[in-house]
């Protein structure tokens, strides 16, 4: 009946002290990204500057309240119908390929 011995549960195998039963999920402590800070800096930055190179407009006939804010659950939250917008920049285009005259 040896092949009793592998079902059979003996206690030296089993770790009764409670403090020792942990789980860690997957993501969390060393685990996680270690590149998520430098991540979120640059989409931040990206961003910043996309709302402040360009003056957002909607565009004619749309006015706020025919915005239809709706929001779909999910892993992320998002609108149901797409944001239109008419993005005007703020600086001259040109404004890049002026030279300063010494």
């Amino acid at each position: 009946m040896h092949y009793m011995k592998a079902v059979s549960i003996t206690p030296k195998r089993i770790h009764e002290r409670r403090e020792h039963r942990w789980l860690i999920p997957f993501g969390a402590g060393r685990r996680s990204c270690p590149a998520i800070t430098f991540g979120t800096a640059n989409i931040e930055l990206a961003l910043a500057q996309l709302l402040h190179g360009f003056d957002w407009e909607l565009p004619p006939g749309v006015t706020a309240k025919d915005l239809d804010m709706t929001e779909v659950f999910g892993i992320t939250m998002h609108r149901i119908a797409n944001l239109i917008v008419i993005a005007k920049p703020r600086f001259p285009l040109d404004h890049a390929n002026d030279n300063p005259k010494t």
